[in-house]
């Protein structure tokens, strides 16, 4: 009876945490399609590398009074968070994904390591795009057309 009545408790979590990653994939779906429908349908680029002089002067003010500039907003998650009121536990991190970022970056380096390490990532050679110094190369345009979908080696999240 006790090991039913665990097992009945662990399919309840599991269904709970689907629950959550579904309402969250679709709050990020949701803010990244508001963001280019208000610059004119054009994708937000998810990532940038180096000088990026579109975004550098950004700042974000999360609701606990964090402000965030420079390699935090190089990566997608928190330029998207005015979409869904900066409520970053529960869209950004979620489930096993926010534990495990809160153990890895503790600290100061939580909020870069939240966007480096999102519950949800975005393919970034197919969706919206990469800068590298504030330019799409013709180099990474040529390699977008033949790349298999894949994370760039020096994106580390393995936990």
């Amino acid at each position: 009876m006790v090991t039913l009545g665990a097992g009945a408790w662990r399919g309840a979590i599991s269904k709970g945490e689907q629950a959550r990653e579904i309402a969250a994939g679709k709050t990020l779906i949701s803010a990244y399609l508001s963001n280019a429908a208000e610059n004119d349908g054009q994708l937000m680029v998810a990532h940038y590398e180096g000088r990026s002089p579109e975004i550098d002067g950004q700042e974000v003010t999360l609701p606990d009074g964090t402000r965030l500039t420079g390699g935090s907003l190089h990566r997608y998650p928190y330029r998207l968070s005015p979409y869904f009121d900066y409520k970053i536990d529960g869209v950004i991190l979620i489930n096993e994904n926010k534990k495990q970022v809160s153990k890895a970056f503790a600290g100061s380096m939580r909020e870069y390591g939240t966007s480096l390490c999102p519950a949800f990532g975005i393919n970034y050679y197919f969706v919206g795009g990469y800068k590298v110094d504030n330019q799409f190369s013709a180099e990474q345009l040529q390699e977008t057309a033949i790349r298999t979908v894949q994370v760039p080696s020096r994106r580390r999240c393995s936990f």
